[in-house]
């Protein structure tokens, strides 16, 4: 798709919803986006451009440029020792350290390689949720004794967390604005935080 004339024509952009679009045509082959995936880079103007052998292609990226399709535990030694996220394309990242943020409509932004610059399919929303701690509830490294659903906590606050339901709801994160909420997993912490950015119009979440 990037070679010979083609590379100098034509926009390719990724929309709001998290997709990727070439002159507005649906780009849905997994060998191309698993390519534009791994070779999306972010130049220090701000812009985003796809390098990949030798050329350089510009990417309008209307909200993100990456969007997480699942949450899943890191392991050291068969215990839990951090998250990771898989990007749509196949592309995997550990979660490093920093704040999950949430924007004025509930909706979660991760800070992989730049200041939210990644958000949540509905599936990688609700993995992301299961790690949600409550304020009342100690933090891993706190707690002492067999491990709970939420690591190092409490079944029935978790419960309470959650509306009374054993799993999260849809929304879940919604509730980390009153707080002290933080998602913990294998004795790291990333605190939930809210901010005032509204992102653009897109199905809640993502989609998936």
């Amino acid at each position: 798709m990037m070679d010979g004339a083609l590379a100098d024509q034509g926009e390719l952009r990724i929309g709001a919803d998290g997709e990727w679009y070439w002159e507005g045509n649906h780009i849905t082959r997994s060998d191309v986006l698993s390519i534009f995936v791994h070779h999306l880079e972010r130049h220090q103007d701000g812009s985003y451009w796809v390098s990949y052998k030798g050329q350089s292609y510009p990417v309008t990226v209307e909200d993100v440029p990456f969007w997480a399709e699942a949450v899943e535990e890191v392991k050291a030694n068969g215990a839990p020792a951090g998250l990771k996220v898989r990007l749509k394309g196949g592309r995997e990242v550990e979660l490093p350290e920093g704040t999950i943020e949430l924007a004025a409509d509930g909706t979660p932004y991760l800070s992989l390689f730049g200041v939210r610059d990644t958000k949540l399919s509905r599936s990688a929303y609700w993995q992301l949720s299961r790690y949600l701690v409550p304020p009342e509830v100690k933090s891993e490294a706190d707690s002492a004794g067999g491990k709970a659903p939420f690591p190092g906590s409490d079944a029935e606050l978790q419960q309470q967390a959650w509306g009374g339901e054993e799993q999260p709801p849809d929304g879940a994160l919604r509730k980390a604005p009153s707080g002290g909420w933080r998602v913990e997993c294998g004795g790291r912490v990333w605190p939930v935080v809210p901010i005032s950015f509204s992102p653009p119009s897109t199905p809640p979440h993502g989609q998936g």
